[in-house]
């Protein structure tokens, strides 16, 4: 008789910890399917990094990020049309001591550089604005759901009149 109610006893305990776990299980998928919440302040820029290329004005464009490190993600860009660099750009992400997210600039080079502040984030997009700066004043990034695809939007004014321009680019390899 003894041993029968250690046994119950035993499939008791195993039961709970089984409905225990089921309801841990639960939790964990339910808040995996809920809205996840992007990372605070430049690490929550990471899907950015990597190489990425696509089709841009007769060409191909080219864009290269760094992962974040020491609060800045480094990049570069070019654009080659008919085996020739016809434009290229230095870029950077960079936190700042404020907290401040703040996308650098230099097209060409140039110095100083052009700044656009991170002003809304959602995992796999950001937007960088700068209303004083006529063309871009918006640049956005957006990462497709599976990965393979980033795609740069910038918005400004050009001659008076709104430009939009938008770069699709697929995940590329820096060298053979």
């Amino acid at each position: 008789m003894l041993a029968a109610m250690t046994t119950i006893q035993s499939i008791v305990r195993s039961r709970r910890a089984l409905t225990g776990a089921s309801i841990g299980l639960l939790a964990v998928c339910a808040v995996s399917l809920g809205a996840a919440k992007p990372q605070k302040g430049i690490g929550g820029l990471s899907w950015m990094a990597g190489s990425w290329a696509g089709p841009h004005d007769g060409g191909v464009i080219e864009e290269h990020w760094m992962l974040p490190s020491g609060g800045a993600m480094m990049g570069m860009s070019r654009l080659v049309v008919n085996d020739r660099a016809l434009f290229f750009e230095f870029l950077r992400i960079e936190e700042r001591a404020d907290g401040a997210v703040v996308y650098v600039a230099q097209p060409r080079g140039r110095c100083p550089a052009v700044e656009f502040t991170l002003t809304a984030v959602e995992v796999g997009s950001a937007t960088f604005e700068n209303p004083a700066h006529d063309n871009p004043r918006r640049i956005r990034y957006t990462l497709s759901n599976d990965g393979a695809t980033l795609t740069a939007r910038t918005e400004g004014v050009e001659k008076g009149a709104a430009a939009v321009h938008e770069t699709v680019m697929h995940r590329a390899a820096l060298a053979p």
